[in-house]
């Protein structure tokens, strides 16, 4: 626990000096000022709290990053901030299940007694595709802003999984 306590601190911290130092406003002028399509947005945050969340191997972490740049966005590009936000959780908890340094996924691998590399290999499939699905419905998202999104987005999962099971069922 003394780990999990001692990253959301320093995350915490390190939201408290991005939030100081103005990154928000840089990023949103830097934005504006090459005209990015705020459709585009919802998506962008995903990506990016995905691949912090990857490096880092702490999706609290990445939560207490994010949310000062992402919600400042979200208000400039007239954004709801709900889509904000979820861009934000989905997106760091997709990279740290896909981290090799994460926690939960070295814990996952040491309780299933198998090697890191052959856990995040049996994992990584199964995030990406996921993931894929997540940033479709993001550029969707938007494109519409409406909540009814999340409904596609879980019909195609379950698609995913339907199709997966009768590939296995077809194997036997």
């Amino acid at each position: 626990m003394t780990d999990v306590a001692v990253t959301l601190v320093l995350a915490w911290s390190l939201g408290s000096m991005i939030s100081g130092l103005g990154t928000a406003s840089f990023i949103v002028d830097t934005m504006q000022k090459m005209q990015f399509s705020p459709v585009l947005v919802p998506a962008f945050i995903f990506l990016f709290g995905a691949f912090v969340s990857f490096a880092t191997g702490s999706s609290w972490g990445t939560f207490a990053i994010m949310m000062p740049l992402a919600i400042p966005m979200a208000y400039a590009f007239n954004i709801p901030y709900a889509i904000a936000a979820g861009a934000v959780l989905s997106g760091g908890l997709f990279g740290d299940h896909c981290s090799p340094i994460s926690d939960t996924t070295i814990l996952s691998s040491t309780g299933a007694e198998c090697e890191l590399v052959e856990h995040v290999k049996t994992q990584l499939p199964y995030a990406v595709v996921n993931g894929v699905i997540a940033f479709a419905c993001y550029i969707l998202v938007g494109f519409t802003y409406s909540p009814l999104v999340v409904l596609l987005a879980v019909a195609l999962q379950a698609a995913v999984i339907l199709a997966w099971n009768r590939m296995d069922v077809k194997k036997v």
